[in-house]
């Protein structure tokens, strides 16, 4: 018991450390020298690949169409002629005429990664040298390209990113999983970003030049791994190009969803993650200080002392969350959704054990397995799910 109770003890006192880091990497980003934030209108062309109907999809695309920006290209892509999607984005590119947006159908697959098959075929239609990559749940304001682009006038940059919130969340089971994204996932992100800088992307906004897709031979290399975003980061950094993290946020619209869904989702994430950073991964387990700390409560038999050690590991993780949340992701729902800690620090932590237990997941309606490397074998797919995320 003893040793059981020291564990615990050392358990909790790294998760305090490590959510004064997310704390610390926020402030770090949030002080970012306004000489990185670039002021100029270089040409962009956005590519959105849609599968099935998310919520609130066409009003996702239509804000990409309504950029407060000179020169710029939307491309929408599916790969199933029969998608359900077709007939809203031809209504959508309808209502926003421009001579170079347009919708490409490309039903060829190079891989069991099905988005990147899809951006490899919409890519040769790309007008410009900045191609930014959005995924078809998330939603962006008018002002999204006069943050993402810009950057690109420096040389040394190669690729931008972006942060996301879960947005538009309706029911208690998208709420869990809003606080996921903000409250955990962001959390984590400026950790990364206080020890090690910007190594990674994410697909929600990735921005690159097309010269190093040219050179390192289009999407097609990453049509077979799950962490596409993660790879292709990966690859711009040989490349010897700078990665930034943009200080715009991007709106993942959630709408109402299915525990089981949100739990799916949850696992899917996981196990992507370890696939991709499996070290890292395994010590981000010292981030579930509510676990700790209800386990050191008991272990300890609710001794004042463990009171006091549970309430500052709540204290900082609840600190952390709301500092990204509402400073860096502008989320309108940061206090209100404090509540949502216990359920959703047990719903995470669940999905992080259960990572190592299986290496199979389900996207998009399809089974896949996941094998050395992050790289996936498709086992069986379930065709126009109502929803692509």
């Amino acid at each position: 018991m003893a040793l059981a109770k020291l564990l615990t003890f050392g358990l909790l006192t790294a998760s305090i450390a490590y959510w004064v880091l997310c704390i610390i990497g926020a402030l770090k980003f949030l002080s970012r020298r306004p000489g990185e934030r670039a002021e100029g209108t270089p040409p962009a062309t956005i590519l959105k690949p849609v599968r099935g109907l998310d919520p609130d999809l066409a009003d996702n695309c239509r804000a990409v169409c309504r950029q407060d920006y000179p020169v710029y290209q939307v491309i929408f892509g599916v790969s199933d002629p029969q998608d359900p999607a077709i007939p809203l984005l031809q209504s959508v590119l309808a209502e926003s005429p421009g001579e170079r947006h347009r919708l490409v159908i490309g039903p060829e697959v190079y891989g069991p990664n099905r988005k990147v098959s899809l951006l490899q075929q919409m890519l040769p239609f790309a007008a410009h040298e900045i191609v930014v990559i959005s995924d078809s749940d998330v939603r962006v304001g008018p002002e999204y390209l006069r943050h993402i682009a810009p950057p690109f006038l420096d040389e040394t940059v190669g690729l931008v990113t972006c942060l996301y919130r879960g947005d538009a969340a309706e029911g208690f089971a998208a709420r869990l999983e809003a606080w996921a994204i903000n409250d955990t996932f962001a959390p984590s992100v400026m950790a990364a970003y206080a020890t090690e800088g910007v190594t990674f992307a994410f697909g929600s906004t990735l921005a690159l030049r097309r010269k190093i897709l040219e050179q390192i031979g289009g999407f097609t290399p990453f049509a077979d791994l799950l962490a596409d975003d993660y790879h292709l980061a990966q690859e711009t950094r040989r490349q010897g190009y700078r990665l930034l993290l943009s200080d715009y946020p991007v709106a993942c619209i959630l709408g109402r969803l299915q525990f089981s869904g949100v739990f799916g989702r949850l696992l899917r994430w996981s196990r992507t993650n370890r696939a991709s950073r499996p070290v890292g991964y395994l010590l981000s387990g010292i981030s579930h200080g509510t676990i700790f700390s209800l386990l050191y409560l008991a272990l300890d038999r609710f001794s004042p002392a463990a009171w006091a050690a549970a309430s500052a590991a709540i204290g900082v993780r609840a600190t952390a969350a709301f500092v990204v949340d509402a400073l860096i992701l502008k989320s309108r729902q940061a206090t209100a959704r404090l509540w949502l800690l216990l359920p959703g620090d047990l719903l995470t932590f669940t999905a992080w054990v259960l990572s190592f237990a299986g290496n199979r997941i389900r996207w998009r309606g399809t089974l896949y397995r996941i094998v050395d490397g992050g790289r996936m074998i498709e086992l069986e797919e379930v065709k126009h799910s109502s929803s692509s995320r």
